[in-house]
């Protein structure tokens, strides 16, 4: 695994790097009233492609939301950079001509699918397999959102990110079942819940990573701290687990990302 680098952006956002093909998932994100977003110095590194972001060869979203993805930050990308490949769930992109003229101007690889429970579909990009499926977004209010999960094959891992996945149904196990797992990426409420621990312990990842954790100035709802805590308590019934509780982490060896000033 000594050259793939897999560094904690922002929030949900992950880079995943290797020598040949640099994948940012959910990484083009920004500011709600309750989840941290890109912070200007990163997005600024981003958009000059600054180490460690200086090269982006294909952009991932789980789904539309602006904790996940921002329109305006990712046109703004896309009009100063040049990427290969783009996944975006149908419907998230909505009346965005002038974002879909640019996506064809620059001839990239637009890979948008319909929500349809039964999709399960592989993109290979570089040395890379993209595995993609749908899953049920959390919670009532979101439960008809667009939203898949990937797997991502690369340098001989195998990595998952449920995004926002429902943690009250065995959705990813069945989707995941026999699959060996290396690294796996869940939001809170996985580690909070009972259905949520079981889909963490049946998955079975090796190394397990909860994310999307507001800072302490967002944490209206007590997310993070509810977080400290159940890691404290559940931690010996799982597989080996961290919290991701800063932005800049290269979660290889959970250290600080050194990046260019």
């Amino acid at each position: 695994m000594h050259d793939l680098k897999i560094i904690n952006v922002a929030n949900c956002g992950v880079l995943i790097k290797t020598k040949s093909t640099n994948i940012l998932v959910d990484g083009l994100n920004s500011e709600t009233e309750h989840f941290d977003g890109i912070d200007s110095k990163s997005l600024h590194d981003m958009m000059a492609c600054i180490e460690p972001f200086e090269r982006i060869d294909h952009l991932l979203f789980t789904h539309g939301h602006q904790d996940h993805y921002d329109y305006k930050v990712m046109k703004s990308y896309l009009e100063k950079n040049k990427i290969q490949g783009l996944f975006l769930p149908k419907g998230a992109l909505k009346d965005a001509t002038d974002l879909i003229q640019l996506i064809e101007r620059k001839d990239i690889e637009f890979i948008e699918p319909q929500y349809d429970i039964h999709v399960n579909k592989e993109w290979v990009v570089g040395d890379a397999v993209i595995t993609y499926f749908c899953t049920i977004h959390s919670g009532e209010a979101y439960k008809e959102i667009p939203h898949f999960a990937f797997l991502i094959t690369v340098e001989g891992q195998k990595i998952y990110f449920s995004g926002d996945s429902d943690f009250t149904t065995d959705d990813q196990v069945q989707r995941l079942m026999n699959v060996d797992i290396d690294i796996a990426f869940y939001n809170p409420y996985h580690l909070n819940t009972i259905s949520g621990r079981e889909i963490i312990r049946e998955v079975n990842a090796r190394r397990n990573f909860i994310y999307h954790i507001p800072s302490e100035g967002k944490d209206v709802f007590r997310i993070r701290k509810q977080a400290m805590q159940d890691i404290v308590k559940y931690r010996s019934e799982l597989p080996t687990l961290d919290l991701i509780l800063s932005q800049l982490l290269e979660l290889n060896n959970m250290v600080p990302c050194a990046a260019k000033k």
